[in-house]
C-alpha cells in the first residue's frame, strides 16, 4: 500500500515498517519485500548483507521468489561471497517450484560453474530441496500472502487514522462523494 502510494501517499519508509510488523507475523512475502528494500535501499540504507538475511528467512518457509533472490545474490557475490554451488543449488530449489526467472539464471549459473563442484551442487540442492523445497509456498498461496499482508497493512493503517482521528471520515466522505 505504501510502496505503491495506493490510497495513501507513497512512503516506502512506512511501507517498510509495515513489512516488519508483518515479519513479525512470519510472513514469508513480508520477509522477501523487507530485503528487496535492503538490497536496493528503498526506505532504509542500502545493506545488502541484512538483504541475504531476509532473503534467507523467507527462503527457508518455501518462498521460491525468495529462493530466487538468495541465489541471485550468491551468484553475484551481493551481500555474500560469491559461491555458484550455493546459487545453483538456491536457483535449483526455485526452479523446480516454477520460479522462470530462477531457470533463466540456473542456465547462466550452469555455463560459469566448474564441473568439480557441480556434484557438491547436487548435494546442496538434494539438501536444500529435503529442508525447504518440501515447505514449499505455490504461486497461487504467495499471491494469496501478498495480498493478505495488503489488506492486513490496510486495516492497521485504517486503525491507525482512526486512532489519530478526522482521517477515517474524510476517508469514507471521498469515497461516497465518489459515488
Amino acid at each position: 500500500m505504501y510502496k505503491y502510494g495506493a490510497g495513501v501517499p507513497k512512503d516506502v519508509t512506512e511501507a517498510n515498517m509495515w513489512y516488519r510488523k508483518a515479519v513479525e507475523q512470519g510472513l514469508a512475502a513480508a520477509q522477501k519485500n523487507l530485503g528487496l528494500s535492503y538490497t536496493w535501499g528503498r526506505g532504509v540504507p542500502k545493506d545488502t548483507s541484512e538483504a541475504v538475511k531476509w532473503y534467507r528467512m523467507a527462503a527457508e518457509q518455501g518462498y521460491a521468489s525468495a529462493q530466487y533472490n538468495l541465489g541471485w545474490m550468491y551468484a553475484n557475490g551481493d551481500g555474500v561471497i560469491e559461491d555458484m554451488v550455493k546459487a545453483r543449488a538456491w536457483f535449483n530449489v526455485a526452479s523446480a517450484q516454477g520460479s522462470e526467472d530462477a531457470k533463466k539464471n540456473l542456465a547462466i549459473v550452469e555455463e560459469q560453474i566448474t564441473k568439480d563442484r557441480i556434484a557438491e551442487a547436487i548435494k546442496l540442492t538434494h539438501e536444500l530441496t529435503e529442508k525447504y523445497g518440501s515447505k514449499k509456498v505455490t504461486a497461487a498461496e504467495a499471491e494469496a500472502e501478498e495480498k493478505a499482508a495488503r489488506y492486513k497493512t490496510l486495516l492497521i493503517a485504517l486503525i491507525g487514522l482512526v486512532v489519530v482521528g478526522g482521517g477515517a471520515f474524510f476517508l469514507m466522505k471521498k469515497k461516497k462523494s465518489a459515488a
